[in-house]
């Protein structure tokens, strides 16, 4: 309500915007967010394997948060390392050549940070 006022804009504006944009958000982030490139490269190289390791491993769906806080879970349609499929975002760092086990060690990571 208080950014709808300040810019003389409906709720419903406002609420259109931030659904619409992925970084934008009504509740915290979890401590750690996890971007799986989806695009053609990333595809062809494993990306959908890896997709379906990520949703086993934490018991998420492709748009999920774990109840603790810990780590999101985001599809995005490039991240820009298609020379290096398949790729991912953690935090911001990207990773590429992503094997099954180079994601494994990336989770572990992210758990005992937790």
């Amino acid at each position: 309500p208080e950014i709808a006022h300040a810019l003389n804009q409906s709720q419903a504006e406002v609420r259109g915007v931030i659904s619409f944009y992925h970084d934008f958000r009504t509740a915290p982030p979890a401590r750690h967010i996890l971007r799986l490139c989806r695009a053609e490269s990333c595809k062809s190289r494993g990306a959908e394997q890896l997709a379906a390791q990520l949703r086993e491993r934490l018991q998420l769906d492709d748009h999920g948060s774990s109840a603790d806080g810990s780590i999101s879970l985001r599809p995005v349609y490039c991240l820009g390392a298609c020379a290096c499929s398949p790729a991912l975002e953690l935090d911001g760092q990207v990773h590429a050549r992503l094997s099954a086990e180079r994601l494994d060690a990336l989770l572990d990571a992210c758990r005992e940070d937790a």
